[in-house]
């Protein structure tokens, strides 16, 4: 479903920023042309944006903190094994 919104924005975006549409925004003055040219690209920004809020792209069963592994050793540790040997054999 997130590949066919893509896809529906980057056909829009071709429609409205090719021939028969733009040589009608820009038949008037150049003024209009631009206004045209600047609002259709905000729009089309605005669309992806909405597009990324509704995909999820993370699951939601990651944990909330992610220093919070099981497996990490404790960092006190490393720092007690240097600083009573003086050197770094450990890290």
């Amino acid at each position: 479903m997130e590949n066919i919104r893509c896809i529906l924005v980057f056909c829009l975006g071709l429609l409205l920023l090719n021939w028969p549409v733009l040589s009608i925004a820009g038949s008037r003055e150049a003024d209009d042309f631009f206004l045209y040219l600047f609002s259709v690209w905000i729009f089309l920004i605005v669309l992806i944006f909405a597009n990324g809020l509704i995909r999820p792209d993370f699951p939601s069963d990651l944990p909330e903190d992610p220093g919070s592994c099981e497996n990490s050793a404790a960092p006190d540790s490393k720092e007690k094994s240097l600083s009573q040997t003086g050197r770094a054999d450990h890290v």
